[in-house]
């Protein structure tokens, strides 16, 4: 009879383990949902505070609170070989909470501002960021958004192709340093793959940005190349920008109906 009883409890004991494990287990993943819910949200308002040169503030580290008070405008880049964010000259690397490279590694390329800590090794830690460079810039941004919104809205019209269903339709906008832009473009066939792949690139020199019509000189026209992924074909002008590495991207949201920063 012991024994029975004794298996009775041991099962009970069994289950009970079982449901406490499952249920630190279900906490667990709550948890790093919730906080990646989170850095879900904090990547979501980066492109709003960058083109408004609004400071973003990342999570406090202990390690290196109390490092040496760091203040300086930077570029940042990405280092392939050590998958670190440096700046221009490499000597400097910079690092947040590990959970937070995802929303640092948006400043990639672009000119910032950065309060924060020295650690070892010439390692900064960013206490806040903010842009400075173009795409923060008032007068940048809302020349920018009207001739995305221009271009966007009329395609069909300025494409240097017609479709039969006049159905171009703009995916993204690369802007380059000195303000020529590429216009990606394709069919919407294409997205229901009706068609042979259709991509088009439209390199351009926009100005009279202060007019309801600005001036777009063509620079170059591009085929994208689908079976061979990075070739194109450039069949009007010179592609004078192909072997630029950073370009400020914006790409439309339907929501908004806005061309968001990437």
């Amino acid at each position: 009879m012991f024994k029975k009883y004794f298996l009775y409890i041991l099962i009970a004991f069994v289950f009970f383990g079982l449901f406490v494990f499952f249920k630190i287990s279900d906490q667990k993943k709550e948890k790093e949902a919730e906080k990646y819910e989170v850095i879900d949200t904090f990547y979501e308002q980066l492109s709003e505070k960058c083109e408004k040169g609004e400071w973003v503030n990342f999570p406090l580290l202990e390690e290196p609170e109390t490092g040496e008070e760091f203040i300086d405008n930077v570029k940042l880049n990405y280092l392939e070989e050590t998958g670190e964010i440096v700046g221009s000259d490499s000597a400097q690397v910079f690092f947040t909470d590990k959970d937070y490279f995802d929303p640092l590694s948006f400043f990639i390329g672009r000119e910032v501002r950065i309060e924060g800590k020295k650690a070892e090794n010439n390692r900064i830690y960013i206490a806040k960021i903010k842009c400075v460079g173009a795409e923060a810039k008032p007068n940048i941004v809302n020349e920018r958004q009207e001739l995305m919104q221009y271009i966007g809205k009329n395609i069909n019209s300025l494409a240097l192709e017609k479709t039969p269903r006049d159905d171009w339709q703009v995916d993204v906008f690369y802007f380059a340093e000195n303000g020529d832009a590429y216009v990606q473009y394709e069919s919407k066939a294409s997205w229901e793959e009706e068609v042979p792949f259709d991509g088009r690139l439209w390199l351009i020199r926009p100005s009279n940005l202060d007019r309801s019509i600005p001036t777009i000189e063509t620079l170059a026209y591009i085929w994208e190349n689908a079976g061979e992924l990075g070739e194109n074909v450039v069949k009007v002008g010179e592609d004078i920008h192909e072997d630029e590495e950073v370009f400020t991207i914006y790409e439309f949201d339907e929501e908004t109906e806005k061309w968001v920063l990437q």
